[in-house]
């Protein structure tokens, strides 16, 4: 009799039951970021339900979503992140190798089992959605349901500009998946066409150069390592010696509490050379010195997703001479794809008659999976990320040499993008919002003809090793080094400079921006405002 009841109660109410089952599995990474999330995820579907009516039309629309939502469950529950704008630059700024690297640390058990049950509820609710979700005398609570959701929307935008109410109906749904997914592809898209506009057309600073220095000849080198954390090198004080050689380095200023913007290269990248968030697109430093004068390279082992594609190589494109070296492979073993290969394009940079040149060469540094990115002469230590660190310090004696023989005014500076979590947080490996991942190495080094030229700037260098510094402090630091100035630059926030005053140091977190300084570790390494 029982058994008779749940088949007809089965049977009157199956596809309310399927399509719910359908909709949790879609919604379910809404649910562990937040409860405003899953409910704005519901919100969305249930307009889409009302408005289709079809069980089988309804499952066919929402197959791709419901595809990746396992991707998205992946994501919001390893990284404590939405697929939201955000997420689109990193996949903007990410090559197939890095997604194959990805790939090869995913925790699989988990990658298995989300599969297997998102199949088995796919095939289930594919079988069982089939009808009409309303139907006469009922339709008109259908059109009353679509009316009654749509009404919020409604509302007239504040301004215009459509691109900003576009990004203002993103951040109303961040947090819903699947909303966010399609508005964050959007409004990540709108952002990048801007960065375009600014590459294209960069504002004009006016910079003037100091005038004792307009007639000196001066190069300039940036070094921007990939994945590094300082309490991996060396210099820093950790055994065994990875940085034997920049440990050795005469007249090596090192910095030692240098806070990087973001956990990731596309987030703390595009701060470093701007001083904004990846969400504000700014000029980079790259226009500054361009209008000054100088010749400007681009030389990376990182890849280029497209021309205008990834934030990295659009910021890129406004220099005179850029070279993107690696290519979309996977492996990354052979000689010809280490950070050396970049020494040959340097030399030829040096060697360019400019009278002025900067040059920054973006490494591959220690990005997963670290066993790829050294040499076999390399392969020193029994953990294969001090390894890739010790190869880094390799490349850096060799970028440095040329410039210690050079007679022009010359400048050397080294800093990594981000760090890493090395698995001391209990959960995956690589970029989270953990302490380690802000903490980076950042050296300078300067020629006797640049001293000479420079000695209260390098005086002021000197003391602020022992102060606690923020990448955002670059922009103007770095020009102010090469004497550059101009109306937007800000010498308060050159640690170069007599007038340097720390500021809060910002840093972009899983789920908001905070004062690193009165942050603390919380569950999972991840950082939490104190």
């Amino acid at each position: 009799m029982g058994e008779r009841m749940l088949n007809t109660v089965w049977q009157q109410h199956k596809l309310a039951i399927s399509t719910a089952l359908y909709l949790f599995a879609i919604t379910l990474p809404s649910a562990f970021i937040s409860s405003d999330g899953f409910s704005k995820a519901l919100y969305g579907l249930l307009i889409l339900l009302a408005i289709v009516n079809r069980a089988r039309v309804y499952f066919w629309l929402l197959l791709p979503f419901f595809v990746l939502s396992h991707v998205a469950l992946y994501y919001a529950l390893f990284y404590k992140l939405p697929t939201d704008i955000s997420f689109w630059f990193l996949m903007f700024g990410t090559n197939t190798a890095e997604i194959m690297d990805f790939m090869a640390r995913a925790n699989k058990p988990f990658m298995v089992i989300a599969y297997s049950a998102y199949a088995i509820i796919a095939w289930f609710c594919y079988k069982n959605m089939t009808g009409q979700y309303f139907k006469r005398p009922h339709s008109l609570g259908r059109w009353a349901l679509i009316a009654l959701i749509l009404i919020p929307l409604s509302y007239a935008p504040r301004n215009n500009n459509l691109r900003d109410y576009a990004l203002d109906v993103y951040r109303h749904f961040r947090k819903a998946y699947p909303q966010n997914l399609v508005l964050g592809y959007m409004a990540a898209d709108l952002e990048v066409q801007k960065l375009k506009d600014l590459v294209r057309q960069p504002p004009d600073f006016a910079p003037t150069l100091v005038p004792d220095l307009k007639q000196q000849s001066a190069s300039y080198v940036l070094v921007i390592g990939e994945s590094a954390r300082r309490d991996h090198l060396g210099l820093y004080g950790y055994q065994p010696n990875t940085t034997p050689n920049m440990g050795i380095q005469p007249d090596l200023l090192v910095f030692k509490d240098m806070v990087s913007y973001g956990y990731n290269t596309s987030t703390s990248i595009p701060y470093l050379m701007t001083k904004a968030p990846d969400t504000e697109m700014k000029p980079s430093f790259l226009s500054v010195f361009k209008q000054a004068g100088f010749k400007v390279y681009w030389l990376s082992n990182q890849s280029k997703y497209g021309e205008f594609d990834s934030l990295i190589s659009s910021y890129a494109q406004s220099a005179d001479v850029v070279h993107f070296l690696n290519t979309h492979s996977y492996t990354m073993t052979t000689p010809d794809n280490f950070d050396e290969k970049l020494l040959p394009l340097y030399q030829q940079a040096l060697s360019d008659k400019a009278d002025k040149k900067l040059i920054v060469l973006h490494l591959y540094g220690s990005h997963p999976d670290f066993e790829k990115r050294y040499p076999a002469s390399a392969n020193k230590f029994a953990s294969a990320y001090d390894n890739s660190i010790y190869y880094t310090d390799i490349v850096l004696k060799q970028i440095l040499k040329p410039l210690e023989q050079s007679q022009a005014m010359t400048g050397f500076v080294y800093v990594s993008d981000h760090g890493l979590a090395l698995g001391e947080c209990g959960e995956v490996d690589g970029h989270i919002d953990a302490k380690n991942s802000y903490e980076v190495p950042f050296l300078m080094w300067f020629n006797a003809q640049w001293r000479a030229k420079n000695p209260e700037k390098y005086r002021y260098l000197m003391q602020a090793q022992q102060q606690a510094v923020h990448t955002g402090d670059l922009f103007d630091t770095f020009s102010d080094i090469a004497g550059i100035r101009f109306a937007q630059q800000d010498l308060s926030r050159s640690f170069a400079d007599a007038s340097f005053q720390r500021v809060p140091r910002m840093v972009k977190a899983a789920n908001s921006e905070m004062d690193y300084d009165k942050s603390q570790t919380g569950t999972g390494c991840h950082l939490i405002a104190n």
